[in-house]
């Protein structure tokens, strides 16, 4: 069996690749080398071109589970025209990844939503809520295997932080799952709604069926 590459291996073919496309590339940038809001951190590589400018995170994943540094390091390059952050995720073979559970495809997940809007129609919301949190769920993880972040055990809300860091998932999309999450929980576990479930029911739809639209199908 073919053993993964190593971090530095990884970095040093990402880093060749980039070289060939045309761009200067600098492997562990010293802070004089990064914008002055990217000081407070130490990507692994960045790489610069006329047209695009890259900062590169390497994670394992078990480092995935743990780090907390993605998310400022993703709000600091937005905030940088013309730069964009790449998160390379190394240490698992092919094997181990075909080993976990295949998400939902999200061809099933938009028929989840048809029974939602069901529900929704016969005035049950927090049924209808439910539902659509599953298909919600299922598209997450559909973009989370494609992401190759770590499948098991699933943490939808960890999965979802991640696909924001690496630009996946939008902002206001991040937003709608937060927001809808508490909701959710309310339901599954017994609780009054707090205030009108339907427009959540309606935001949460409309967000899976764009998602799905354009989520990589898993071969």
């Amino acid at each position: 069996m073919k053993r993964p590459p190593t971090e530095y291996e990884s970095i040093e073919k990402l880093a060749a690749k980039y070289k060939r496309q045309g761009y200067d590339v600098v492997i562990h940038p010293s802070r004089e080398q990064l914008p002055s809001v990217l000081r407070q951190f130490r990507p692994d590589l960045i790489a610069r071109r006329e047209d695009d400018k890259v900062v590169v995170e390497m994670k394992s994943h078990q480092e995935l589970f743990t780090e907390r540094d993605l998310v400022p390091i993703a709000e600091q390059v937005a905030k940088l025209q013309g730069w964009r952050l790449e998160l390379q995720v190394v240490g698992q073979t092919r094997q181990a990844r075909q080993k976990t559970a295949a998400p939902l495809s999200p061809e099933d997940a938009l028929r989840r939503l048809a029974s939602a809007a069901a529900l929704l129609k016969s005035k049950d919301q927090e049924s209808a809520l439910v539902v659509a949190w599953s298909a919600f769920e299922a598209v997450l993880r559909q973009m989370s295997w494609h992401a190759d972040i770590p499948m098991s055990p699933w943490n939808a809300a960890r999965a979802a932080k991640q696909l924001v860091a690496i630009g996946v998932l939008t902002r206001s999309d991040y937003e709608l799952y937060v927001r809808g999450l508490e909701a959710r929980n309310r339901a599954v576990h017994g609780g009054a709604a707090e205030g009108p479930v339907a427009p959540l029911v309606r935001s949460v739809i409309a967000a899976v069926r764009r998602l799905a639209s354009v989520s990589p199908v898993i071969p």
